[in-house]
C-alpha cells in the first residue's frame, strides 16, 4: 500500500469539508420546502427553521474556530489536524441537522406527501456522515447538490488554498479582538 504524503491527506480532506458543507446546504434547502407546506407541525416550524439558518451558516462558514492561529507557513501536519477537525465537526453539524429532521418525522401532522422525501433525507444523511458524502449524493445532479452552496455566496472553486484563506482570515479575526 503507498504511503499517503500529508499533502494528499489534506487534499482529500478539504474535499470532504467541501462535500460536507455542500450537503448542510443541500439539506437545509430540503428541509424548508419541508416547512413551507401547510400542514407541517406547528410547534416544529420555529425549531426547523433555526436549523435550517443554523445549516446554511455552517455551510458557509465552516467551524468559525478551525484552524485559529495557523498560516500558510503552518506545518503540514498542524494543518491535516485543523482540517481533520473542521471535517469532524461538519459531519457532527450534518448529524445533528439529520436527528432534527427525524425527530420532526414523529409529528403526525408532518406533511404525508414529504414523509418520504424526509426519510430518504435522514438515510441519505446518515449515508454521507458515516462514508463517503459523494456516494450518498450519487443519485442528485451535481448542478442540483452544489446550487445551494453557491447561492449562498460560497465560491466555485474550494481547494487547500482557498481553505488556508479562510483559516488565516480567522486568526486574523480573532487577533483583531
Amino acid at each position: 500500500m503507498p504511503k499517503t504524503t500529508p499533502d494528499e491527506a489534506l487534499h482529500r480532506t478539504v474535499a470532504s469539508i467541501r462535500a460536507l458543507r455542500t450537503a448542510l446546504a443541500y439539506e437545509a434547502g430540503t428541509l424548508e420546502v419541508h416547512t413551507s407546506y401547510q400542514s407541517f407541525p406547528k410547534l416544529g416550524r420555529n425549531v426547523a427553521e433555526g436549523r435550517i439558518r443554523r445549516a446554511r451558516e455552517q455551510a458557509l462558514e465552516g467551524s468559525r474556530t478551525a484552524g485559529k492561529g495557523l498560516t500558510s507557513g503552518s506545518s503540514p501536519d498542524e494543518l491535516l489536524a485543523a482540517a481533520t477537525a473542521e471535517e469532524s465537526r461538519l459531519r457532527t453539524k450534518l448529524t445533528t441537522l439529520g436527528d432534527g429532521v427525524a425527530s420532526l418525522l414523529l409529528y403526525k401532522t408532518f406533511p404525508k406527501s414529504r414523509r418520504g422525501q424526509a426519510e430518504a433525507q435522514v438515510a441519505r444523511i446518515a449515508s454521507a456522515v458515516s462514508g463517503d458524502v459523494a456516494e450518498a449524493y450519487a443519485a442528485k445532479s451535481t448542478v442540483v447538490f452544489t446550487r445551494p452552496l453557491l447561492d449562498l455566496g460560497a465560491p466555485s472553486v474550494y481547494g487547500v488554498d482557498e481553505w488556508l484563506a479562510e483559516v488565516e482570515a480567522r486568526t486574523l479575526a480573532a487577533a483583531a479582538q
